[in-house]
């Protein structure tokens, strides 16, 4: 767990956030990305970047907390939250003074309000056919224009994409290595898996000239390619 702040060297205003990953710079990541796209939900932070550019910018981890194994991840939220909030009064970084819009206090439902929740959903009346079928019509048919599609990709190519830098840790390996061991695949699931690969268009890399099935060029190629201009 770690907290980190966000500067802008112009204008003097900081921005206090934490995070419960032990992946330092995580969130950090994503905070750049969402800038770098025009997308962040801190308006007040995204009008600094707009206006004074990412040279004006400083990022960087102040606190690094344990993570303790002893108790749940609500309870280490609790914690690390607790700690954000000292760091924003500290640094005066409330608004105007600073970019963050409220304090990270977090809310944590009671057990009443818990139940009065689950309540809600389990007396929520069930989606009809007639609904579903709505839902459906009106994404079905929905084509991207070529330029759309390319823009999409440029904005999730590189550094641009959220995950860029990032590696799974060990612990979330093994996680993920045990959700997958034992499962069956069934005879129906495969040939499923086989007639929708062969639905795939084939696309040719314009930098290596391999062709292949989109979904795993898409991965390994174009704008990722070894060949690819730097």
């Amino acid at each position: 767990m770690h907290i980190y702040m966000i500067e802008c060297k112009k204008s003097g205003k900081k921005y206090i956030g934490s995070s419960i990953s032990e992946i330092l710079g995580a969130r950090i990541k994503r905070h750049k990305y969402e800038l770098r796209n025009g997308i962040h939900l801190n308006q007040y932070m995204q009008r600094s970047w707009n206006l004074y550019g990412s040279d004006s910018f400083d990022f960087s981890v102040v606190e690094i907390v344990e993570f303790d194994k002893s108790k749940s991840a609500k309870e280490n939220e609790i914690i690390i939250r607790a700690l954000e909030d000292e760091w924003i009064h500290r640094e005066n970084t409330l608004a105007p003074n600073g970019f963050n819009c409220k304090t990270a206090e977090l809310c944590v439902p009671t057990q009443e309000t818990r139940q009065k929740m689950s309540l809600a959903q389990l007396n929520r009346p069930p989606v009809t056919a007639e609904t579903r079928q709505k839902l459906s019509a009106k994404h079905k048919g929905r084509v991207f224009s070529e330029d759309t599609k390319k823009k999409l990709s440029d904005a999730q190519s590189g550094e641009k994409s959220f995950w860029y830098g990032k590696t799974h840790s060990d612990l979330t390996r093994q996680k993920m290595s045990k959700s997958q061991s034992g499962r069956i695949i069934t005879d129906e699931h495969r040939e499923n898996l086989r007639q929708a690969n062969l639905k795939q268009k084939s696309v040719e890399c314009p930098h290596c000239g391999k062709i292949g099935k989109i979904s795993p060029m898409s991965i390994w190629h174009f704008n990722k390619c070894k060949l690819a201009p730097k």
